[in-house]
């Protein structure tokens, strides 16, 4: 029962890791399951675990009154040793074991691991530090950890704990710069403090841990000036850095070896954040902006933003007192650019008629519902002693985005958008027999109706509540270029096709050899970057105008754990085959019978990599597409028949969504499944339980 600190603590250790720079090759974690209050420690052998657990069951006696009651670990030899079993038992300690790979019995600790150590890699890569830090990183992970409160508790495991409320003011930016203060200075004009890395705060003593990335050391200090706007590092090598890091994923201490299984396809669409063709010219600075040759128009970029930020009363100024925590904040500068790649603007952050619109500075027209505290961005002039303190949700905070949500929704309410409980994105509006539909996304939308007079009026209401700039020709929509013709849209991206091609350094070959042989797994410790960035960018384009390449992307996505080239090799057949159908747009038209809403088309092979059959379907909405997908199984199906039934399974779930969805605009006839399997379709009419398949 776990009713008071010491009860029941878990431990484990993470590694091994290349050598950190203060010399540690593991890590041991210790967590008290009452209060999760976690401990983590550096060790150069695993043989050291078994004496810094002992140091630290004494010391947690001396810090909270409590005895260790029970601790539980795995069947690492170096926690079952004779030396460590004598001193449980000396002090009337149970020893509980999990079973080899019964990984769940330690499972507290086993999460605790993975989220101290993805804040940890989150750490060393934000900071662009060296991966020798990784040590540093994980107890600054922790510390932060033991100071915020987590689910199912209202304290956090520091007071829970120790009983005493943590203080903060030790908290700074990992990786931030530093300038320690020298008190030896003998001369008057020499500089008196030097410019370190702040990477921890100290165990041993009431201050901070500082790296000095010159000589590589680490050394203490408690006065100490930090710039929290400047990371100083100039970067380091990722390839390094996942290499180090990528241990995490595997454990290999005790009996057992446990790999995290991870989703490669979303690891393949998170990459595209990174990759060259979504980078601009944009400064990544304000400083980079006065800087640049275009100073005048960023400027006059900010000009605007801070006006309409008065203009909304975004902030009031007031005293900053103690014991406020005051959030930094930072220009982001971005170019918008139409499809064809041309610059329209610098900023600072079926036949019926349809129009486009932009919601202008979005976040700043909602209330935000949380006392948050800013210093003046450059540019924003305060008086002394006062910070500013946001009435409006500035864009950045985490309430920006739910507030925002909740602002549009009311306003929409007031004119008479009701949303679609099936897609809060979806608004209808219905008078007597007209209706119109707006759909959101963040602040960009689309609106149609079903008379221009309904039109028009909804259009005058809706800039009665929001301030949106309209784009009557429907030219794009979050980053799907639209084009009109006498039967309807045809939906492309070409910039997107374009960075893809550009991503390829040697020329697109005419003709490109498919492997002569299955492509085969091989996994690997880490992922190659380069494959992920191309994989990425071929889902976005699969997921938004190119469903004839949906299969073959998610297939070439599995293997994106160490690709060789014969992986390689179907990536850029694939690749050459979007280059040279890169006009092909999607076309968007109402050409099946009125009759026929939705219809899906589904189909599945058999076997496959690992026995696991591939499903894949397209509905089409009176015959304009508008969801396919191609998916592995995930159970393996003992013939074609059974491989066909669960595609029906998949493909009935999407219709029920779709007829769902429009539902509750239209009336909806009963969607039409297809299927070329008759043995599936038989079954399916059929609810018996003697099938022999």
């Amino acid at each position: 029962m776990l009713d008071k600190p010491g009860r029941v603590v878990a431990i484990d250790l993470v590694g091994p890791f290349p050598e950190s720079v203060d010399g540690f090759c593991y890590g041991l974690v210790i967590i008290d399951l009452f209060s999760r209050m976690t401990s983590t420690y550096g060790l150069k052998t695993k043989a050291d675990a078994a004496d810094q657990v002992i140091s630290w069951i004494e010391n947690f006696k001396k810090h909270t009154s409590h005895d260790v009651y029970c601790i539980r670990s795995d069947n690492a030899g170096e926690l079952t040793s004779n030396k460590f079993n004598k001193f449980l038992r000396d002090k009337k300690i149970m020893h509980e074991l999990s079973i080899p790979y019964e990984h769940h019995q330690n499972g507290a600790v086993e999460r605790t691991n993975q989220l101290l150590l993805d804040m940890a890699r989150t750490f060393i890569i934000h900071a662009r530090l060296p991966a020798t830090l990784w040590c540093l990183a994980l107890k600054q992970a922790t510390f932060v950890f033991n100071r915020v409160v987590h689910d199912g508790a209202n304290k956090t495991p520091y007071e829970l704990c120790l009983g005493t409320k943590p203080s903060l003011h030790m908290v700074k930016l990992f990786g931030c710069r530093a300038f320690l203060h020298n008190i030896n200075y003998l001369k008057q004009f020499v500089p008196r403090s030097r410019p370190l890395v702040h990477v921890g705060v100290s165990e041993v003593a009431n201050g901070w841990v500082l790296w000095d990335p010159i000589t590589n050391k680490l050394e203490r200090g408690a006065l100490v000036e930090f710039d929290e706007s400047c990371l100083p590092c100039e970067g380091s090598d990722h390839a390094n850095m996942n290499h180090v890091l990528s241990s995490i994923q595997a454990r290999t201490l005790g009996d057992f070896t446990q790999i995290r299984e991870m989703e490669i396809q979303d690891a393949c669409i998170a990459s595209t954040v990174s990759v060259a063709p979504f980078m601009s010219d944009a400064p990544e600075t304000y400083q980079q902006a006065l800087n640049s040759s275009d100073r005048t128009e960023w400027l006059q970029a900010c000009d605007a933003e801070i006006q309409m930020m008065l203009s909304l009363h975004v902030w009031d100024e007031v005293p900053r007192t103690n014991g406020q925590e005051i959030l930094n904040c930072c220009w982001v500068f971005a170019l918008k650019r139409n499809q064809e790649g041309q610059i329209t603007n610098c900023c600072a952050r079926f036949q019926w008629e349809v129009a486009s619109f932009d919601v202008k500075s979005a976040f700043l027209h909602s209330d935000i519902d949380h006392n948050v505290y800013i210093r003046p961005p450059p540019g924003v002039a305060v008086s002394p002693g006062c910070v500013l303190k946001l009435r409006k949700a500035l864009y950045g905070t985490r309430q920006a985005s739910r507030c925002w949500w909740l602002h549009l929704k009311s306003k929409l309410a007031t004119i008479g958008f009701v949303p679609n409980p099936e897609d809060q994105s979806t608004y209808v509006y219905v008078d007597k027999n007209d209706f119109a539909f707006l759909w959101v996304h963040v602040d960009d939308g689309l609106f149609t109706a079903s008379s221009p007079t309904l039109m028009l009026q909804l259009k005058k209401s809706l800039d009665s509540v929001l301030d949106l700039k309209w784009d009557e020709s429907l030219s794009s929509i979050v980053g799907l270029r639209v084009k009109k013709d006498a039967n309807g849209f045809l939906i492309d991206q070409p910039m997107l096709v374009d960075k893809i091609i550009n991503l390829n350094p040697s020329a697109i070959k005419t003709r490109t050899l498919l492997p002569s042989s299955d492509l085969e797994s091989n996994p690997s410790k880490e992922m190659d970057r380069k494959y992920l960035s191309r994989i990425g960018c071929l889902l976005y384009l699969a997921q938004g105008s190119r469903p004839d390449i949906s299969f073959a992307v998610n297939y070439l996505a599995r293997f994106s754990m160490a690709p060789d080239k014969s992986h390689w090799s179907a990536l850029d057949h694939l690749i050459a085959y979007v280059c040279f159908t890169a006009s092909t747009a999607l076309p968007i038209r109402a050409t099946g019978d009125a009759n026929d809403c939705i219809r899906t088309f589904v189909d599945a092979n058999w076997g496959g990599e690992g026995s696991r059959s591939v499903h894949g379907l397209i509905s089409t909405v009176w015959g304009a597409p508008i969801s396919w997908g191609s998916k592995r199984q995930t159970c393996a199906a003992r013939s074609s028949c059974q491989a066909e039934y669960m595609a029906l399974s998949f493909g009935s779930k999407d219709c029920c969504y779709l007829k769902s969805l429009l539902s509750q605009f239209i009336p909806v006839t009963p969607p039409l499944i297809f299927s070329d399997s008759k043995a599936a379709v038989h079954i399916s009419k059929d609810c018996g339980t003697r099938k022999a398949h």
